[in-house]
């Protein structure tokens, strides 16, 4: 199997982890009920999934895995854009917002990485 199919279906598994223990860690923990927004890295990290199952096909390879990089790249804007605004206000997330805020854009931002390399052999190879 291709390494960026394994990273992508790792990246995608891992943000699904991060949204639903987020969400279910929360939920346990809180009084009150816990934010939607925790599941944000679960909806970001579904489709990617997806799509890295779709890209084990080979004909399906590099449209599945662009449109993951796409998805990548806004989850971590998203969660950078979020943390950088909030410290421009003067005010901080709480302790499991910021965590997972910034592992989610650790593992998007890898992703994005990961993605930009393909690309850039996948050109030297044809």
């Amino acid at each position: 199997m291709n390494r960026m199919v394994t990273s992508t279906i790792v990246v995608g598994t891992l943000l699904l982890v991060l949204g639903v223990g987020t969400y279910a860690m929360l939920a346990t923990t809180s009084e009150t009920a816990p934010s939607p927004t925790a599941l944000i890295p679960a909806l970001a990290g579904f489709p990617i999934l997806v799509l890295g199952v779709l890209s084990q096909r080979y004909s399906y390879r590099h449209s599945t895995l662009r449109i993951a990089w796409w998805i990548a790249l806004i989850g971590f804007l998203m969660p950078v854009g979020r943390l950088a605004s909030q410290l421009a206000q003067g005010s901080a997330p709480s302790v499991s917002a910021a965590t997972s805020l910034i592992l989610m854009a650790v593992l998007c931002g890898f992703l994005v990485v990961c993605g930009y390399l393909w690309s850039a052999a996948s050109k030297q190879t044809s």
